[in-house]
C-alpha cells in the first residue's frame, strides 16, 4: 500500500499530471518540460523526483541531459485498486458487520437480494436486511 500511497500523492498536483501528460506522448528533457510548461526549471525538478519516487517515470541519461519517460506497468497497481471501487458489485459486502444499520451504503433494506443477503451476513433468516423482502412475499 506504501507504493500506492506514493502514487497517488504524486498524482495530486496539477503540474504533474500535466508533466504525465506530456511523457505519455513522448520523453522530454527537464528543460523541455520546463518550457512546455512555463515553470522554471528547478520547480520541473522538483517534480521530476516526487514522480520519480513514485516509481512512474524513469530519466535516461542522453549526451548531458536527462530525458524523462513514463514506466506504464508501474501504474497498474494503483489502477488495480482503484478498480475495487468500480466493480458493479451490487451492493454485496458493503453491510458486513453492520447488521443494525442500513445496508449497501444507506440504501433501503428492500433493495438488497436472497443473494446478497446470505452473501453479506451468511443464511439468516431474521435479519434486518430479509425482513422487509420476507413482509413483502407475505402479502
Amino acid at each position: 500500500m506504501k507504493e500506492t500511497e506514493k502514487v497517488f500523492k504524486a498524482l495530486a498536483n496539477e503540474a504533474r499530471l500535466e508533466i504525465l501528460s506530456l511523457l505519455s506522448e513522448h520523453s522530454l528533457c527537464v528543460n523541455a518540460l520546463a518550457s512546455e510548461l512555463d515553470v522554471s526549471q528547478p520547480a520541473v525538478s522538483q517534480h521530476l523526483r516526487v514522480l520519480e519516487n513514485a516509481r512512474l517515470i524513469k530519466g535516461k541519461k542522453m549526451g548531458n541531459m536527462v530525458h524523462y519517460s513514463l514506466i506504464p506497468e508501474n501504474f497498474a497497481e494503483s489502477f488495480a485498486f482503484l478498480g475495487r471501487f468500480t466493480k458493479d458489485n451490487k451492493g454485496v459486502n458493503m453491510c458486513k458487520g453492520k447488521e443494525k444499520e442500513k445496508c449497501h451504503l444507506g440504501k433501503d433494506p428492500m433493495e438488497c437480494t436472497p443473494e446478497q443477503i446470505k452473501e453479506c451476513h451468511g443464511d439468516v433468516k431474521e435479519h434486518e436486511c430479509e425482513k422487509p423482502q420476507r413482509e413483502e412475499a407475505d402479502k
